[in-house]
């Protein structure tokens, strides 16, 4: 069982289960209800209609494709309810849905929760529950169907940063007579995080300063106009165009060997969407001296993947968050 993280990682009141059945990945988002088990606490599942939307936003990015959307309840189970009477019929959309053409995925998300309301239910003029457990058969363009795919899936859609293990990936290039760039020229907030784990922001800021500036250098080299996007947070940092061409640059610096960087599930997202344009620079081996009291970044050994054709086995988790809703 996934517990759906926000944008920020925070956990959410929201579980939902990926596994490979039937030549397919099916996706079953749990349902909702109970009482708290002690005061104070959440129900179970509270976060449902925040999550479930969440959880499409994050398919549509993926350019999942819906093949069929049901409700999967143990009440319909013991009537034994076929597929065709437990499928959510959902007014202007037939199946299968292309979820990246969905533009208002609130008004999407409650069309399904809606169109669970009385199935399964004995007495239809009334009531009834719209956060049941619903199954949803999906096609994801680029993965395999294997129970590893579907639990790396799992991760992208759950947590909200993955490790990406660069080595062998690309071939590295040499930038040892990079100028220094110190921290100051860098804004904090833009660019990506340093890798290692940097503690030091001063040292951490620098990092991303020299890597922005070795990958705008190696675009423009080449002819390319490059824009900064970093602070826009679309799933990569740099914009470059030539001659009604376009990349999508994600960039990463670190002090180490270019044997892995994190990366966020959303810009991981953006990649899988768009393999042809993702580009993933990564600026690595970075030395960092203090000149005046201030962190100072020169060199470097630059590792651009172009394209950035996300390898789902290089991915792992880089940790959990250990939900305490409905704890004392």
């Amino acid at each position: 069982m996934l517990r759906v993280h926000d944008a920020a990682g925070t956990p959410m009141a929201a579980t939902f289960d990926l596994e490979v059945v039937d030549g397919g990945i099916s996706l079953v988002f749990n349902s909702a209800g109970g009482k708290p088990k002690t005061p104070g606490g959440v129900s179970r599942n509270a976060d449902y209609p925040a999550g479930l939307e969440l959880i499409l936003r994050r398919l549509g990015q993926l350019s999942v494709i819906l093949d069929d959307a049901y409700v999967d309840s143990r009440e319909t189970q013991k009537k034994n309810l076929t597929i065709d009477e437990r499928r959510l019929d959902l007014p202007g959309w037939s199946y299968p849905v292309r979820l990246n053409q969905v533009d208002d995925f609130d008004s999407f998300r409650k069309q399904i929760t809606a169109a669970q309301r009385l199935i399964g239910k004995d007495d239809k003029t009334k009531g009834g529950n719209e956060r049941k457990r619903v199954r949803m058969q999906l096609r994801v363009p680029g993965f395999q169907l294997t129970a590893e795919a579907a639990e790396r899936l799992g991760l992208i859609l759950s947590e909200s940063q993955v490790l990406s293990d660069l080595q062998e990936a690309a071939p590295d290039t040499q930038l040892s007579g990079a100028p220094p760039i110190p921290s100051k020229d860098k804004r904090q907030g833009a660019g990506s995080s340093g890798q290692g784990f940097i503690t030091d922001v001063e040292t951490k800021l620098a990092v991303e300063a020299a890597a922005m500036a070795a990958a705008r250098g190696h675009y423009e080299s080449q002819g390319w106009t490059v824009t900064d996007v970093s602070m826009k947070k679309v799933g990569y940092d740099l914009f470059c165009e030539l001659e009604g061409n376009y990349l999508h640059v994600e960039v990463k610096g670190t002090t180490q060997p270019p044997k892995s960087v994190l990366v966020s599930r959303n810009e991981v997202s953006f990649a899988l969407a768009n393999p042809d344009t993702a580009v993933l620079f990564v600026l690595s081996n970075i030395v960092i001296t203090k000149e005046d009291g201030v962190a100072v970044a020169t060199g470097g050994m630059a590792t651009p993947l172009e394209p950035w054709d996300v390898d789902m086995k290089r991915l792992s988790a880089t940790g959990y968050n250990y939900a305490l809703d409905g704890l004392g």
